[in-house]
């Protein structure tokens, strides 16, 4: 049963492929650009303006190599300097749903005929997938420029379809949206974005960038198989602001998220930063204008007052002062287990030498670490209990006041029924979620009503 429950959705998936696949991968992640000799394309979605690196991006030579004349002249002539073009797509949108779907038939029961057999299916669906996208490709280039002329280099091209008279897609507006291309040193771009069909549509692009303010949208209409070239956008310099989070110690604290509030109140547009090993961030893509600064972390307490600071176009600038917490006692510690990692919600049980007991909470991150707040300050000891494993052993611990105490590893063991309980689970939810992906993609055509 376990394994027809398993193979069941493969087979599903490969029939409904090349008819409900193409629009799966144009909403769904289709859009992923190819890589140019004048821009590196990108694979994600559009950057956050508070985290994108702005360091720029050198291009990358194509490898060309050029087939010997069957008659070879004695001399021949350089090859004239040619405009970047867009090379031939390495790793396409179809390639990584390859790859998935290998991942899948590796984790399953069959045997490895019947894995070679459905791999030689896939790549045959998959091979009339990648042709039709091929075919609607659209390969758009240009420059990105500050209001001086110079070039901005670093910055993420974003391209945004809708196709007149559909009204289907047209509310789909949204799930469009890619990044297409970075620019180069000299601010020059090439990316090719993938149309839902070979109809004439409309693409709206945009640059963003750390250090300047998203460019004005500009509009082409555009026929897939066509290029599109000379495309202009022009980007603004904007503001940022930059700054080190401490303890009362001065001690650099890593983690502390910053929030930047516009006009100076709540309910203005919010960016954010995390604060590197350094206890530094720096937040960009800011208009100039008066900000306050919000900082929270896990194990301390917020500043009295919040910062606040005046920034102009330019540099980002740089707080007068470090930002500084408080340290609340808490103890640090790290789950272990020989079967698996432990993480996610768990509580702890704090005996004192009284006899009394009370109780804490803690979550522990994906690789079992964990901060608990405000145990009892004093010489205890203390039991972890987590979902499907057994209780830790009693831990004695010295808690001091206003004290980070790390208490290092505490082991805990599964219990093995609820063990192979969680594995069914983790199976059952993976077919649950690929059978609802090939419902909103393959029955009825991609432009059925979802009920």
């Amino acid at each position: 049963m376990k394994r027809s429950m398993l193979v069941l959705p493969l087979l599903v998936l490969l029939t409904g492929l090349v008819f409900g696949g193409g629009f799966f991968l144009i909403y769904g992640g289709a859009n992923a650009p190819a890589p140019t000799v004048a821009a590196r394309a990108l694979d994600a979605e559009p950057l956050d303006s508070s985290t994108h690196t702005n360091a720029p991006l050198e291009a990358t030579p194509a490898e060309s190599p050029t087939p010997e004349p069957a008659n070879p002249a004695p001399e021949p002539k350089p090859e004239p300097k040619q405009e970047p073009t867009t090379q031939p797509v390495a790793d396409s949108p179809v390639e990584a749903m390859k790859t998935k779907l290998e991942k899948a038939l590796d984790a399953s029961n069959l045997s490895e005929a019947d894995k070679e057999a459905r791999i030689r299916d896939i790549a045959k669906a998959l091979a009339q997938l990648e042709e039709n996208l091929t075919k609607n490709a659209v390969t758009v280039s240009g420059r990105v420029i500050d209001p001086a002329g110079q070039p901005v280099a670093g910055a993420s091209v974003i391209a945004n379809s809708q196709i007149a008279g559909d009204e289907a897609i047209g509310r789909r507006k949204a799930a469009s949206q890619r990044s297409i291309a970075v620019t180069d040193a000299e601010g020059n771009f090439s990316g090719t974005y993938y149309a839902p069909s070979d109809a004439a549509l409309s693409l709206d692009l945009y640059a963003q960038h750390k250090l300047f303010l998203p460019s004005e949208r500009e509009t082409i209409d555009v026929t897939p198989g066509t290029p599109y070239e000379g495309v202009a956008l022009v980007m603004k310099q904007a503001a940022g602001i930059t700054g080190r989070v401490v303890d009362q110690d001065f001690n650099a604290i890593e983690g502390a998220r910053v929030m930047i509030l516009s006009g100076g109140k709540w309910g203005g547009r919010a960016l954010s930063a995390m604060t590197d090993a350094g206890g530094d961030f720096t937040v960009g893509g800011m208009t100039p204008g008066d900000y306050t600064l919000s900082v929270t972390c896990i194990g301390y307490t917020p500043p009295k007052d919040s910062p606040k600071v005046s920034i102009t176009a330019g540099e980002p600038t740089r707080l007068s002062a470090d930002i500084v917490m408080t340290r609340v006692t808490s103890l640090e510690l790290k789950l272990v287990c020989a079967e698996q990692t432990p993480s996610g919600y768990f509580t702890v049980t704090f005996y004192s030498a009284d006899g009394k007991s009370r109780g804490g909470t803690g979550i522990a991150d994906k690789d079992g670490k964990a901060l608990i707040q405000n145990p009892p300050e004093d010489t205890i000891e203390l039991v972890v209990s987590l979902r499907g494993y057994n209780d830790s052993e009693r831990i004695r611990v010295s808690v001091y006041k206003g004290a980070h105490t790390d208490i290092g590893e505490v082991t805990l063991t599964a219990v093995e029924e609820q063990a192979r309980a969680t594995e069914e689970d983790k199976r059952t939810e993976e077919i649950r979620k690929l059978r609802e992906k090939l419902k909103s993609t393959v029955p009825g055509g991609p432009n059925e009503p979802r009920k």
